[in-house]
């Protein structure tokens, strides 16, 4: 009797032990998927800010396009009746100032030649090796840069069989690429000779990203 006894103390023992070590695992897995969950609200939240900086990036900038084409376009101001100049008149015996030339509404692209990639995989490449230039200091050419001409023409690297999960995580991940903050920094070392065409680069690559937003349903 005393060693039925032993056996079933140890069957119940052994039978708490397994709980426990249940328990446990179930504990630990419920920590965990919170965890996964609040890492992806979080990465959501961050892609959405991410995208509205975007949005009001370039606003900013088109803005700026449509401010700088109306000062040479429209250097004097006119009355909405009549049409008559705003301000004082010129005297009828002098000869009123030639209205200059448009800007046209696009600017021409710069005349480069940039690198095209054979695959998604050798940017990568080419863009760690910038990441490692910008690290180190000093100027940074419009050469300098990788541009994203990899196949497919998209700037995010989304292809034809790109999963919607994928697809996300690729868009967040030039968003941080090209993101305003980061190049505000970087425009501070190019050149002067190269800023104009570095900064008209990064304003389209910047529209392209959010195009792909869009066609993404994002």
């Amino acid at each position: 009797r005393a060693e039925a006894e032993r056996r079933e103390a140890e069957r119940r023992q052994a039978q708490r032990e397994a709980e426990r070590v249940a328990r446990t695992a179930r504990d630990a897995a419920e920590a965990r998927a919170k965890e996964q969950e609040e890492a992806s609200r979080q990465w959501r939240r961050r892609q959405q800010e991410g995208f509205r900086e975007f949005e009001q990036q370039r606003s900013r900038w088109k803005r700026q396009d449509d401010e700088q084409r109306q000062r040479h376009t429209e250097p004097h101001r006119w009355e909405s009746s009549g049409g008559q100049r705003a301000g004082p008149q010129p005297r009828p015996s002098q000869e009123a100032p030639a209205k200059p030339a448009p800007v046209p509404a696009t600017l021409a692209k710069p005349a480069r030649q940039e690198l095209h990639f054979a695959s998604w995989d050798e940017y990568n490449k080419a863009w760690d090796g910038f990441e490692e230039k910008l690290a180190k200091g000093g100027k940074v050419g419009y050469d300098d840069i990788p541009w994203p001409n990899a196949p497919g023409g998209s700037v995010s690297g989304i292809g034809a069989g790109t999963s919607g999960t994928e697809a996300k995580k690729r868009l967040f991940g030039a968003l941080r690429r090209w993101h305003p903050d980061k190049w505000q920094s970087v425009l501070e070392r190019v050149p002067a000779e190269d800023l104009e065409a570095v900064r008209r680069r990064v304003k389209e690559v910047t529209e392209q990203i959010l195009e792909e937003k869009r066609r993404q349903g994002l």
